[in-house]
């Protein structure tokens, strides 16, 4: 048998040591498995609390996308629309069947990554308001799996119970027309 430093493919090696940098070094990041969906096209439920579909397929959806990578399950819905379009979601949202529902306004506006078009910077990707769920087995395999999930032990996420599904709204510089009507102001509860 030969010693290992008279191996052919040792680690220890320079050009391999050089080969193995080089590629480091020149690997870019990219969005790992997080799956995109242009248009309003109906999705099906991922065991999401009921109520959840309805919202997910109003007709103002412009896209969703389903992340994060190494797992997915959460789903993110962006919405285009007026106010009224905006209430109609707004009671649909009020309708979900779950322990605890969340919602954020933001100053706007907001842009979506799946809407974006590199290949033309004047593309309409703005966005009103978006409606976040999880899929309870998939957030319960990547956060709360006691048998060997420790490489996201990090995440803030990890061991907590199953996120709340979300409502964020923006509101200004281009979501202004979701403060519409007789009495509309800014008005800051902070």
């Amino acid at each position: 048998m030969k010693p290992v430093s008279d191996c052919p493919i040792s680690l220890f090696r320079p050009e391999v040591l050089l080969g193995l940098l080089l590629v480091l070094l020149f690997a870019s990041a990219a969005p790992a498995l997080i799956m995109v969906n242009k248009g309003n096209e109906p999705t099906q439920d991922h065991n999401w609390p009921a109520g959840s579909l309805d919202l997910a397929n109003l007709k103002t959806r412009v896209d969703f996308w389903e992340g994060p990578p190494f797992g997915g399950g959460q789903y993110c819905f962006e919405y285009r629309g007026d106010a009224a379009a905006f209430q109609a979601a707004l009671d649909l949202f009020a309708k979900i069947k779950a322990p605890k529902l969340e919602l954020s306004v933001h100053e706007g506006p907001r842009e979506s990554f799946v809407l974006r078009d590199p290949k033309d910077p004047k593309a309409d990707a703005h966005i009103d308001w978006s409606f976040t769920v999880w899929n309870p087995e998939s957030w319960n395999r990547l956060y709360n799996n006691k048998q060997g999930n420790a490489w996201n032990a990090e995440d803030p996420n990890f061991g907590q119970p199953l996120a709340a599904p979300h409502m964020d709204v923006w509101v200004g510089q281009g979501g202004d027309r979701l403060v519409e009507g007789e009495g509309a102001g800014e008005r800051d509860r902070r």
